[in-house]
């Protein structure tokens, strides 16, 4: 059984994860789904600085005051860097990526890096128009790229979203240690939203790379719309790192 590490996404939190818990822990995993900082609960610790490497800095505290070893790191979406960098830094205590409709870093990439020129002036104008310049708030256009058809988990997710640092969108990785690549990595491709061009080529990438990989019919937020599917889903690829 594994221990999973379940590591949400921009303008998220740890709620996301309610529905996938439960399943997880039935089916004799352990999991544990932390808050990022500035995000969810955590909304109210958001400043100028918080980035990338504050939330590396969350994860490595919840794996040393939980004593969680072998973990499997789940990153959904933007936290697909999260747990790359969290590799470079404690890949003594991980066994294993989960890469959930997730970016697919690299050492000295930053997320901005694989964003189009469109989605980069949406998100500028955001930024500078709701958020002080470094706060990206989640807009509507956000909730609807998330393809969730469902209008109570779509208003319900809406009405628990927070404000993203877009320091976020540019801090690189720093993969100098080695011990991402000396991870087992997965990746699962959700193909029903409008983003699933855009993660379709990071899936690509892991199954050209041989990781295991699943391709799931679930919108970007398949851990609230589809928890069973993805319970399953994170099982099976543990099964095989």
């Amino acid at each position: 059984m594994a221990t999973f590490l379940l590591v949400h996404g921009a303008m998220h939190g740890g709620w996301c994860w309610r529905g996938v818990l439960p399943l997880l822990e039935a089916a004799g995993h352990r999991a544990v789904a932390p808050t990022l900082t500035g995000m969810g609960e955590r909304s109210h610790l958001l400043t100028r600085e918080t980035g990338l490497s504050t939330h590396v800095l969350d994860l490595l505290g919840v794996i040393f005051c939980e004593d969680l070893s072998g973990v499997v790191a789940v990153g959904h979406s933007y936290s697909g860097l999260v747990i790359s960098q969290l590799a470079d830094r404690a890949y003594d205590r991980i066994s294993g990526l989960i890469f959930l409709d997730a970016f697919i870093g690299r050492d000295g990439a930053a997320m901005w890096d694989f964003q189009p020129d469109k989605t980069r002036a949406a998100y500028t104008k955001a930024a500078e128009e709701g958020g002080d310049g470094w706060r990206l708030p989640p807009t509507d256009a956000f909730v609807a790229a998330l393809g969730i058809a469902d209008p109570d988990d779509r208003a319900w997710v809406q009405s628990h979203l927070t404000d993203f640092p877009f320091r976020c969108q540019h801090d690189a990785l720093s993969l100098t240690s080695g011990g991402y690549e000396k991870i087992p990595k997965g990746y699962i491709h959700c193909t029903q939203s409008p983003l699933a061009p855009k993660f379709g080529q990071f899936c690509d990438e892991a199954t050209a790379a041989g990781w295991p990989c699943r391709a799931i019919p679930a919108s970007h937020d398949a851990m609230v719309t589809h928890p069973a599917l993805l319970a399953r889903a994170l099982g099976e690829i543990a099964g095989e790192l």
